[in-house]
């Protein structure tokens, strides 16, 4: 008897309908219990193994049910996903296509020597595809490429908030499609993509300083091109830190030196601050 005090109400009911009885579903389960016992084919060892087969096909069914949610989740999530996707890849399209139609539109707006009219026209990003060559995601170093887009989108008076639109035309489908997914408020901001295109590529100031003191001279380019390199990467480095005048570039100096001599251990005591550290006094 006891093994039925301790079952489960809606289990008592399923052996209870299977003895012949039609128990209400107001039932107590004392009721369930003394309806089931008084029931004319009641015996307690068939009683058991009736209650055992009745609660393995409730956790059958449950488990079934649970699996089926979870394919009907799982399948909602995929579909979800799916629809995500189709939803960047038009956006992408779209913009593409935006880019497009406006590179024809240059090519029309242009007179047949190839050059435009700064004094009656806009200057339009169509421009840059011509002075600034296409960025190569697995060789090209996105530092020196930023720089010579900025450099040239100055030099033809590009609107700063086409600039975004200029350098898609210059990006690979990859890197462009990492750009479309930000939002429309930073999309046009050059600045903040900018910065996703750094930290995309794992450029902080400490790698800017890197850079700036290991750079070697390629035998293929001038020292020109040397010279202007390595003003990239200091720039970058102390724009990076927020280095904004004499004083404090000259600690930055002083700081950057005394680092390269100190100890090793002052460089674990300064752990997770040492590459933002820039005034001496902070390692002194």
């Amino acid at each position: 008897m006891s093994f039925l005090k301790r079952a489960r109400k809606e289990d008592l009911i399923s052996l209870a309908t299977d003895l012949g009885e039609k128990p209400a579903p107001t039932f107590s389960k004392i009721d369930l219990v003394s309806l089931i016992q008084g029931n004319k084919h009641y015996n307690e060892d068939d009683a058991k193994l009736m209650l055992e087969t009745v609660v393995t096909e409730r956790e059958e069914r449950f488990k079934l049910e649970a699996e089926r949610k979870e394919t009907l989740k799982m399948a909602a999530e995929q579909e979800r996903l799916k629809m995500a996707e189709e939803r960047e890849r038009l956006k992408m399209a779209a913009e593409q296509e935006r880019l497009k139609m406006e590179i024809e539109l240059e090519k029309l707006r242009m007179p047949s020597d190839g050059c435009t009219n700064p004094k009656h026209e806009k200057a339009s990003c169509y421009v840059l595809t011509k002075t600034v060559p296409s960025f190569d995601s697995k060789n090209g170093d996105i530092t020196l490429f930023l720089s010579l887009f900025e450099r040239q989108a100055k030099r033809a008076q590009i609107d700063t908030k086409d600039w975004v639109s200029g350098l898609l035309m210059l990006l690979p489908s990859d890197i462009v499609q990492l750009i479309v997914r930000e939002s429309d408020e930073n999309f046009d901001n050059y600045n903040y993509i900018k910065s996703v295109l750094l930290k995309r590529f794992k450029l902080s100031p400490e790698e800017f300083r890197k850079k700036f003191l290991h750079h070697q001279k390629n035998s293929e380019k001038s020292w020109r091109e040397y010279a202007f390199e390595i003003s990239n990467y200091f720039q970058e480095w102390i724009e990076g830190l927020k280095i904004d005048s004499s004083e404090k570039l000259k600690n930055l100096i002083i700081t950057d030196l005394i680092k390269r001599r100190a100890p090793f251990e002052a460089k674990d005591h300064f752990l997770d601050e040492w590459t933002r550290l820039v005034s001496p006094s902070e390692l002194a």
